[in-house]
């Protein structure tokens, strides 16, 4: 009898501590809006050599970034992709020359620029920043855009931070 009546106390206990958690859990930040642009020349270069759905990449590892690292004061962000290089060939130079490998490794890296505004619309940070791998012993065990996530992450906390 003595042990349920003590199982019943730790339950409701646990439950209570839970509400409780709950309650002074730090609220849901809304992410910013996020504006993406390309300059002609990084335009031409997914179009013609790295593949259109590679954007869709980059602009996930951009927006995911962002979101992860805004500080609750931006509500809007612009963010200017000038290059990406990847590590290793994207699924459409490798559909386009059959004797590439996946292998195949390289330094990669971006060049990126930015603005973050709050909701009143006035400028918090502006940065450019630019990351290149130092050595291709690196890029041999990164994936795809490894270096180019990279320069974003270093990219995004200069943006999103004082």
């Amino acid at each position: 009898m003595k042990f349920s009546t003590s199982l019943g106390l730790l339950t409701a206990s646990l439950i209570a501590s839970n509400f409780a958690t709950a309650a002074v859990a730090k609220p849901a930040q809304i992410s910013p809006q996020v504006t993406i642009t390309y300059s002609d020349k990084l335009e031409t270069e997914f179009r013609e050599n790295y593949g259109i759905r590679e954007r869709a990449t980059i602009e996930e590892a951009i927006r995911s970034e962002i979101a992860q690292q805004a500080d609750g004061t931006i509500a809007r962000v612009e963010v200017n992709v000038i290059d990406v290089t990847p590590n290793r060939p994207t699924f459409e130079q490798l559909g386009a020359r059959p004797g590439l490998s996946y292998e195949s490794f390289s330094r990669g890296g971006a060049v990126l620029s930015g603005k973050s505004y709050d909701a009143s619309g006035n400028l918090l940070r502006e940065t450019n920043y630019q990351y290149t791998t130092m050595d291709i012993w690196n890029a041999q065990h990164s994936w795809v855009w490894q270096d180019a996530e990279y320069a974003i992450y270093g990219f995004t906390r200069r943006l999103t931070r004082n």
